[in-house]
């Protein structure tokens, strides 16, 4: 005799199988085979379910369509920001800890996300502003030591900025790691 409780099952099936047809790029193989299976088989035991006179159901059987539903979503949502371009990056639009040194900047970025690894063409990333005007020339002294004391992240390309003056590179070095000693060390080999 079919039940509310078949319904549930078979509504929670339904669900499942969301993740096995939504054209979303970002699902793996193993999430669209692993959604399929449970699906089908919820479904399928819905029926065989449905079909018998009579079967005590657990009570989780009324919330389950909701925890599928989130689980999906979860799926959906997580392929979602992973097709989009920029995921994994920090605050300034980097894969780094650090804000890139040029070189960086003109390579490709790499991110590794579930065990796969996508590369992203340099130019896909937007540049903070905040890097761009750490990097410049023409950016003010004053600017910079604002920059400075905003993001550790910039220490680098303010360090190797010409326009940084003489009490910033100290600061920096003071509160920098070795890297940023290196780089003010650099400058005044060249």
């Amino acid at each position: 005799m079919w039940s509310i409780y078949d319904t549930c099952i078979l509504i929670t099936g339904m669900i499942s199988l969301i993740v096995a047809v939504v054209p979303v790029h970002g699902i793996s193989s193993k999430h669209r085979v692993i959604g399929g299976a449970v699906g089908g088989g919820l479904i399928l035991l819905s029926f065989v379910l449905g079909s018998l006179t009579s079967f005590s159901y657990p009570g989780l059987v009324v919330v389950m369509p909701f925890i599928a539903a989130l689980l999906v979503g979860a799926v959906i949502s997580q392929a979602v920001r992973r097709d989009q371009p920029g995921v994994g990056h920090g605050e300034l639009g980097h894969t780094t800890s650090h804000a890139p040194s040029a070189v960086e900047a003109d390579s490709a970025v790499a991110l590794a996300f579930d065990g796969h690894s996508y590369a992203l063409p340099a130019a896909t990333p937007a540049v903070h502003p905040d890097l761009v005007a750490a990097r410049s020339a023409d950016t003010t002294p004053e600017e910079l030591a604002r920059l400075a004391h905003s993001s550790s992240a910039l220490w680098p390309d303010i360090a190797a900025n010409p326009a940084a003056y003489a009490g910033l590179l100290s600061w920096l070095a003071q509160h920098g790691g070795p890297e940023i000693t290196e780089i003010i060390a650099r400058r005044s080999t060249s």
